[in-house]
């Protein structure tokens, strides 16, 4: 769908960083006493877990910390006897006190925290099937869970690192990470549909779609992080339809002024026909020390000589 990423980013929004066109889908401001320190973050199973000794299928959900205001939420099941059940992965947000809220297609999903119980609905009883999509043999994420304080059996849990499955008109992709190994597989190109499988430095934590070339066909990147917190971008652009190939990006590796400061935790999204890079500066990284300020990067996508490339259109602090 093609206005998929900018309904969700207006809804997110409380309050605008940056002005005209070209603004950055900023982030929701969390609200005054909305939610308390890391209250949602842990491990949260289904019943089912208490006796997976016995053979019996579970699902499980974690939910971590990113940010003040944003969340990431990743859905497993049991992986070691049969096809897994569930399988989910998204960024979720500040909705208010207890609970985060993330877009599945458009729609709000809630995810409800109320002492130790973890409750996943629709917020529109209406999107309710949306939930369907996510999990086999008529399974649905939705429903409640329990907040355990322990790992989750890594003997027993399916070990994908990162799913999810995005559409754009009449092409879509489904990325999945295992291991180091990153996967893309697209579907609905004319000539050359064939896997893509690349090898990362890190964990894929997000993707998206848009059109950065205003050609009616989709880009595609897939954002990761290190273990040291620094991001990256693995974008793909269709060729009329019919192919895809690996967009060059190489960030701000080539600028010194702009590495200034540069202590990773930076962020990448699509808006409208620009890609935007941001991060918090830092007065010194070494010891962890921010400037509370925000350097913001934007690239224009341009055909280069073999591929198509992301080059630097503007920079702004904030």
């Amino acid at each position: 769908m093609k206005k998929m990423n900018q309904a969700l980013k207006k809804d997110l929004l409380l309050t605008l960083l940056l002005v005209a066109a070209t603004s950055f889908a900023a982030l929701p401001q969390a609200k005054k006493g909305s939610i308390a320190k890391d209250a949602m973050v842990g491990n949260y199973v289904t019943d089912a877990y208490a006796k997976r000794s016995k053979g019996y299928d579970w699902v499980a959900v974690s939910i971590s910390k990113f940010n003040d205001t944003k969340y990431r939420i990743s859905v497993r099941s049991r992986g070691d006897r049969k096809k897994t059940t569930c399988t989910f992965d998204s960024y979720a947000y500040v909705a208010d006190k207890g609970t985060l809220k993330a877009y599945v297609n458009n729609k709000p999903i809630l995810f409800v925290v109320k002492g130790n119980t973890l409750t996943i609905k629709a917020e529109q009883e209406a999107d309710a099937n949306e939930l369907y999509f996510f999990c086999s043999g008529g399974a649905s994420l939705a429903g409640s869970y329990m907040r355990i304080n322990e790992p989750i059996d890594q003997k027993q849990v399916d070990k994908t690192v990162y799913q999810k499955f995005l559409t754009w008109d009449k092409i879509s992709f489904s990325v999945s990470q295992t291991g180091d190994k990153l996967t893309i597989n697209p579907i609905g190109l004319t000539i050359d549909s064939s896997p893509i499988t690349l090898k990362v430095d890190g964990k894929a934590v997000d993707a998206e779609v848009g059109d950065l070339n205003a050609d009616n066909y989709p880009e595609l990147f897939i954002y990761t992080y290190d273990k040291n917190g620094k991001g990256n971008a693995i974008g793909f652009s269709v060729n009329n339809g019919k192919s895809v190939s690996q967009i060059t990006f190489t960030g701000i590796a080539d600028r010194k002024d702009l590495q200034k400061g540069f202590g990773g935790n930076d962020e990448f999204a699509i808006v409208e026909a620009t890609f935007v890079q941001r991060f918090p500066i830092y007065k010194d990284v070494a010891k962890n020390i921010k400037a509370n300020k925000t350097r913001q990067i934007q690239y224009k996508l341009k055909n280069g000589e073999a591929s198509r490339v992301l080059t630097i259109d503007k920079v702004l602090e904030y």
